[in-house]
């Protein structure tokens, strides 16, 4: 027997009409790209998150570099991560000419080790970057008070945990700065790719929109 990991058939068989009508009004849209439907989602996840906005952009990836550029990440800065992830998170450190420093995992919760975090940051350390695991989030409180002593930015990867929440704060909201993705492996998922960043800052939010304009 053959268990199809994705349900996206049976979703539209359940909801052909509306995809179908969805579809065409894409299609016949002079704006191709950053339509409505677009702002609408972007209102929706932010609505969801309890953020102020969201900013979709085509995939994980870009949305990291996003982030990394609005932050000012230069080449040799240092940013803290879990080594058990997608990798997209380091392929964007590695494009921006940063350097990827590995704190292993906890063992029990399989989400980076926040007892190992401060003995990892050095003069060089810019960013943590906390992957959330099969909907479980990191220890997000003791990371947040650990990166405000030491005056380091957080981003949270909350790729695998859209939806979860953590002491009654929804994930994409667990710190200042969040991404997800869209990709058809992940709790929100789409008929291709995409992702979402969210800012709390209205000026690096603002920054971020401009660049991905440029793009």
């Amino acid at each position: 027997m053959k268990i199809k990991f994705s349900a996206k058939e049976a979703q539209y068989e359940a909801h052909q009409k509306a995809f179908d009508e969805l579809l065409l009004q894409s299609v016949r849209n002079d704006r191709m790209i950053g339509a409505e439907n677009v702002a609408g989602l972007e209102k929706a996840l932010a609505r969801y998150s309890g953020m102020d906005e969201a900013v979709v952009c085509n995939n994980q990836f870009n949305a990291f570099v996003l982030l990394l550029m609005v932050l000012g990440l230069k080449a040799g800065d240092e940013v803290i991560t879990s080594p058990l992830a997608s990798g997209i998170a380091v392929e964007a450190i590695l494009f921006m000419g940063g350097r990827p420093v590995f704190v292993d995992i906890d063992e029990a919760g399989y989400t980076i080790d926040v007892t190992q975090i401060e003995d990892a940051i050095t003069e060089r350390t810019k960013i943590i970057i906390p992957v959330s695991l099969f909907g479980r989030c990191p220890e997000m409180e003791t990371i947040n008070a650990l990166a405000l002593q030491h005056d380091i930015c957080v981003i949270e990867d909350a790729a695998q945990s859209f939806g979860a929440t953590y002491q009654g704060s929804r994930s994409c909201n667990l710190s200042k700065l969040a991404t997800t993705s869209f990709h058809p492996h992940m709790p929100l998922s789409a008929y291709g790719n995409g992702a979402a960043l969210f800012i709390q800052d209205a000026a690096l939010r603002a920054k971020a929109r401009k660049l991905l304009a440029l793009g």
